[in-house]
């Protein structure tokens, strides 16, 4: 038998016995026998099956010629401990495997009870060895019975769409050869295999967990094995198509801004077995192959009587091979060549905005007896890089708004349905996506066409990862991409991707991998595909993002400032878009703003992909120690959960969805920063409420959309509103990146607008506009909005001067019944002008109040005290060497400050009887054990071409601080006094100018978690009204998705379920909280401070069912567990969230907490009256 080896080397044959097989650790040889690469096909001998199949789609194909062997109780597994140690001959029919289980395929094995999944960034599983793995090599052998097809007479062939890591297969006891590269399909010809048709036959796959091609694979991903694609036998007749390629020819008027030509060139390839052997039942003269091309739109019928176009070629004899090899000398093929001209009129392009698609299928026939067809959808478009250096698609400047992808499903991992791929589309429409990076690998072939379907740019990536390496990226010429002996398996991965995926339309760009250096293979590879294809650039960002072979600077997690460099720099002509950016781990995706501002003013700057779409934890069904049967809050497993070593903890969830795919408020604010409608005041000095509209599309027209305005009154809405249907889109001022701008006059006057204000002493308006679709699509219903801006109007907010409404209640040391010493504690006793009694609790060691109670009800049930503290991010941990901010916090002990030595003491200022607190805290010893989980200095990060590596060390001896922790501490002062309504205002200056060391590392820049307050409520009052930022979780650098507006909730709803927990439910520019029980009764709340130019600061506030103390030990979000109160804090200053990566600290310095000193008040009530606490703590003034 021979062997026909897919190698750099050329073909070999020789006899190979399944001992001697170790082709998995030779780089020479990436496949035995596999067929060439070409478009996906599934041979349909009518048009009835081909169109019902296409205009839906499905999980399988509709031909009767495509045979699928997917199932999930008719593949049966047998789990070894390496590829040597299989059952002798299990290759063989004969073979008994009744005892063997069952597994499912498409399916990896670790997530079906054999091996446990393993996640790992950049390390590899096994030692750096090439191209040798481990003698101990996890193996599943499969078998699966079936019966051979009545319809079988001439060519068979099987598919494996995607196998992880390589594998070997027989049919029938023959083998039929190897494959590795798990992203790609591995063909085989079974031609002369199968058993007669309607007879048994037994195909036998041995699939091995590492092979050499495994060193091309070392993606941030889990690493698991298996058939994870489908199967299937694909029947071809004695003459077939095996290959067709599709060119769309645009001819541009750029100064007139339209196509002028449109034409349309098909190659077609066709195989005749016969051919080969020199005779053939067909006269060649009657062959013919035919095209119609077909209006087609996603889920409704094609009208097959009425093509757009419809020709027909005759075929020229050509040179062709089946597979990899060539051993035939005679022209053994044919090509049909087919044009349609003059289409301009008769079609209409393809973007991500306006996704035109076609059906085109191409009949073979012979005289007038149809063969096969074959279709696929089709668009036309033609991307390309300008004189100027700007990535335009069909003539237009486009922006990218992008995220990356991994092929990741919580419960099956790998496997991917299409209705999970709709999902994903429909999401990444909504949130305003309009491109995806297929991050790392080739995807499932239907994901591509469901972009082109919904309307996403996709850049299609090369299997080729070698991250491990070179994880510090100070020795490139150990990558395999510098070795002759791995050029061809890496050139192969290119080549493959590119003939599988050259007619999709919704490809932008072609990606030659990720990570993997920078060497003659990627030069190899650009110099292929560039070959073959004019109409898209190449993207790699390897070698410092700017090597030849990349057509695009496309460098990850580079900083604003470097951004700017890139775009500034007169020597390099080509487009900036960053591979990878904001780095959305856990509560995340802080600074996204700033980068859209720095997009949208540099014209070379054109977007990116942000890190990345969706968590990759995997659902856990093994219920924890604390969980009941009955608890809802799903399980998510990361890096560690499995038992796994060694591995990277969560730092596979950095998505801007959860895993399930529901939202996170990430997702709200790229729908935000990339919303492609944009709305701001217009000042027209005629006393009009007038706003400039921006449409940023660049192909859909402002006229295409529906919008809605309104005026707000402190976050409630008038009757003051509009619609965009009415207002005429007049005063056009000008064209920019094709963003055609608009001045429009709302209709209403600013003095009316003052006239219908409500009657309070703060006052503030805004008008609130939001743009929605006018019609249903296949990605969202009518209605839906896709930008929403709100404008502050200056002109008629206002603050009126305040007037004494309430008194205060005496408690003085003169009346011995408003006081009385406890242990420990003072007590003070009063009533309010409702002759209520009102109790207050202070303890006098630390100065704190322990609880506040009105009537009969309880206000505070847990200490009110100053904090410095919050449970630390992901992004927080981000660092080594004690260089995070958690460790810094931690070892300055904000999160276990003491008191020492408290004073307690009582005045009269006026009417109002203070009761004053002074009190230092000392940070407490943090035994070593609290500090862990602190630093998670992992992965890679890319500074506009300059590579560094955060190490994973424990100590660096420029971190060291010259002072103490003892030497550190925070002064508190705080009045305290009662109004006659119950209310307790509490006026607060927090010192914090020696909270942290002074001395720090060179580049890192102090800054606490917080300045502010906490306490706690009883968890009856459940139900929250809050005057702030909403309705999803904000922070300071990632609130602009988030509308100042009344918000309603309950309280555990403010909970943001991140799968690790940390500090999260935060609401930024908070006016004041109400919290109602059952029965109807509030506590109300305000907290108002100062900034340095004597201007509102306004309170963050979270409001939780999980302490502080619980969110900063657990490690899984289902592990939580509820407090006996509603846990509140209150904060005049919290420092950003982050997010330009994970790995260092991140939080831009304008969203800083300087260690200094801070004022601010904080009203209390029993009433429900919160504008009232609001006016209050707003006009309250500090010594």
């Amino acid at each position: 038998k021979k062997y026909v080896f897919n190698s750099c080397r050329g073909s070999a044959a020789s006899r190979v016995d399944m001992a001697e097989l170790t082709h998995w650790e030779n780089p020479h040889v990436f496949g035995i026998n596999k067929r060439k690469p070409h478009v996906p096909l599934q041979s349909y001998d009518n048009l009835t099956d081909l169109t019902q199949y296409y205009s839906r789609l499905q999980d399988a194909s509709m031909s009767r010629r495509c045979i699928c062997l997917d199932g999930t109780d008719t593949w049966k597994f047998h789990f070894c401990d390496s590829p040597e140690s299989v059952p002798l001959e299990f290759h063989s029919s004969t073979f008994d495997d009744s005892d063997w289980k069952h597994m499912p395929v498409p399916g990896v094995w670790e997530m079906n009870g054999y091996g446990k999944p393993q996640y790992l960034n950049f390390n590899y599983p096994f030692p750096v060895d090439p191209p040798f793995v481990p003698r101990s090599n996890p193996t599943g052998c499969y078998r699966l019975r079936f019966t051979t097809p009545e319809d079988f007479d001439a060519n068979a062939f099987l598919v494996f769409d995607g196998v992880d890591s390589a594998f070997d297969c027989w049919l029938n006891g023959d083998y039929l050869g190897y494959s590795q590269d798990s992203r790609l399909p591995a063909e085989f010809d079974i031609s002369a295999h199968l058993n007669a048709p309607g007879t048994e036959n037994v195909l036998a796959v041995r699939v091995i967990k590492w092979c050499d091609g495994s060193y091309l694979e070392d993606q941030d991903m889990w690493r698991l094995s298996g058939i994870h694609r489908s199967v299937c036998i694909l029947l071809k007749k004695e003459v077939y198509i095996q290959d067709f390629e599709v060119k769309t020819h645009l001819d541009f008027d750029q100064s007139a801004n339209r196509v002028d030509h449109v034409s349309l060139d098909v190659h077609v390839d066709i195989v005749s077995n016969e051919k080969e052997s020199g005779h053939s039942p067909y006269n060649y003269d009657l062959l013919s192959v035919n095209a119609h091309l077909f209006e087609y739109h996603y889920g409704e019928s094609i009208d097959v009587e009425h093509p757009l176009a419809a020709t027909q070629a005759s075929l020229e004899p050509v040179w062709l091979t089946k597979s990899c090899h060539s051993s035939c000398r005679r022209a053994n093929g044919l090509r049909a060549e087919i044009k349609i001209e003059q289409l301009e009129d008769r079609v209409q392009l393809w973007s991500a905005e306006t996704p035109n698609c076609y059906l085109l299928v191409l009949c073979l026939q012979h005289g007038d007896d149809i063969i096969e067809y074959e279709a696929d959808i089709i668009g036309f478009r033609k991307t390309w890089i300008s004189e100027t250096g700007q990535l335009l698609h069909n003539g237009r400047t486009i922006m990218i708004r992008g995220v990356n992808r991994h092929e990741h499903c919580p419960m099956t991992a790998r496997t991917m349905t299409l209705s999970a791929m709709r999902h994903d589309a429909v999401l990444m429409k909504q949130y305003n996506f309009n491109a995806v990076r297929c991050s790392h690998y080739p995807n499932h072939d239907l994901w591509y066409r469901i972009c082109s379907i919904y309307g996403l740019y996709v850049v299609d990536e090369a299997n080729v990862e070698t991250h491990g390496f070179d994880p510090g990226l100070k020795n490139n010429r150990i990558n395999p991409a510098c070795s002759p002996e791995w050029t061809g398996a890496i050139l192969d991965r290119g080549i493959r991707m590119y003939e599988r995926d050259k007619n999709i339309p919704s490809i932008l760009l072609w990606s030659l991998g990720n990570e993997a250096g920078y060497g003659p293979a990627h030069l190899a590879m650009a110099g292929y595909i560039r070959a073959r294809d004019t109409t898209r650039p190449i993207h790699y960002e390897g070698g410092g993002s700017r090597t030849p072979a990349t057509d695009i600077i496309c460098p990850m997690y580079a900083r604003v400032e470097q951004v700017k460099m890139l775009a500034e720099d007169i020597n390099d002509a080509r487009p900036v878009v960053l591979c990878e950016y904001a780095h959305s781990m856990g509560n995340s995706t802080g600074n996204v703003d700033t980068y859209w501002k720095t997009f949208e003013k540099h014209a070379k700057c054109q977007g990116g992909f942000v890190w990345d779409w969706a968590d990759q934890a995997l659902y856990d069904s093994t219920p924890s120690e604390t969980e009941t049967e009955s608890t809802t809050i799903p399980r998510w497993a990361y890096g560690g959960d499995h038992s796994d070593a060694p591995h990277d903890g969560q730092f596979i969830c950095n998505g801007v969805v959860f895993p399930d795919r529901s939202h996170k408020p990430a997702s709200f604010e790229m729908k935000c920063v990339q919303a492609p409608i944009q709305t701001s005041l217009e000042h027209t000095g005629d006393g009009t409420l007038s706003i400039r509209v921006t449409n940023k599309h660049a192909f859909l027209p402002l006229e295409g959309f529906c919008g809605f305005w309104r005026v707000l009154h402190n976050g409630a809405p008038s009757s003051t509103c509009g619609d965009w249907r009415h207002i005429s889109m007049t005063d056009h001022l000008s064209t920019k990146m094709n963003e055609n701008t608009y001045i429009v006059s709302l209709g209403v006057s600013l003095e009316s607008l003052a006239t219908d204000q409500p009657d309070e002493a703060i006052v503030e308006s805004m008008v609130e506009c939001a743009w929605m679709l006018p019609k249903q699509t296949l990605w969202a219903p009518e209605g839906h909005c896709i930008a929403h801006d709100q404008l502050l109007l200056d002109q008629i907010s206002h603050i009126k001067p305040l007037e004494q409404d309430s008194e205060y209640i005496g408690l003085t040391e003169s009346d011995p019944s408003s006081l009385q010493e406890e242990e420990n504690a003072m007590a003070y006793h009063g009533q309010t002008a409702s002759q209520e009694p009102v109790h207050l609790t202070i303890d006098t060691q630390t100065g704190n109040i322990i609880s506040y109670t009105v009537g009969n009800r309880t206000i505070l049930d847990q200490h009110l005290q100053a904090c410095l503290y919050r449970a630390p991010t992901d992004n927080d941990r981000g660092g080594s060497g004690g260089k995070s901010y958690a460790a810094r916090w931690k070892a300055a002990g904000l999160h276990n400050l003491q008191p020492q030595g408290c004073t307690i003491s009582h005045s009269k200022v006026g009417d109002a009887s203070l009761i004053t607190c002074k009190v230092r805290l000392h940070p407490r010893d943090t035994p070593p054990e609290q500090m862990d989980h602190t630093d998670e200095g992992v992965g890679v990060g890319e500074l506009g071409g300059a590579h560094w590596f955060s190490e994973e060390a424990h100590e660096d001896n420029d971190s060291k601080d010259d002072e103490k922790t003892s030497e550190l501490c925070v002064d508190v002062h705080v009045d305290y006094t009662i109004r006659t309504d119950g209310t307790l205002m509490s006026t607060w200056s927090i010192d914090c100018t020696h909270a942290l060391p002074k001395s720090l590392p060179k580049g890192l820049l102090p800054s606490l978690p917080r300045v502010g307050v906490r306490f706690g409520i009883p968890k009856e009052y459940n139900n929250i009204t809050y005057y702030g930022r909403g309705p999803h979780e904000n922070y300071p650098d990632r609130r602009a998705s988030a509308l100042l507006q009344q918000h309603h909730a309950q309280v555990p709803d403010l909970h943001t379920p991140y799968i690790y927990p940390g500090e999260c439910g935060g609401r930024t520019d908070t006016r004041w909280i109400t919290w109602k029980n059952s029965s109807g009764q509030t506590i109300s709340s305000s907290l108002v401070g100062r900034t340095h130019q004597k201007t509102p600061a306004y309170c963050q506030f979270s409001s939780s069912l999980y302490s502080m103390e619980e969110l900063d030990r657990k490690r899984h979000n289902h592990e939580l567990q509820e407090g006996d109160s509603i846990s509140v804090h209150m904060d005049v200053a919290h420092m950003g969230v982050g997010g330009d990566d994970s790995w260092s600290p991140s939080v831009h310095e304008e969203y800083l907490v300087q260690p200094s000193t801070y004022s601010f008040t904080l009203m209390l009530s029993p009433s429900d009256n919160p504008v009232s606490c609001w006016t209050q703590a707003h006009h309250q003034k500090y010594t």
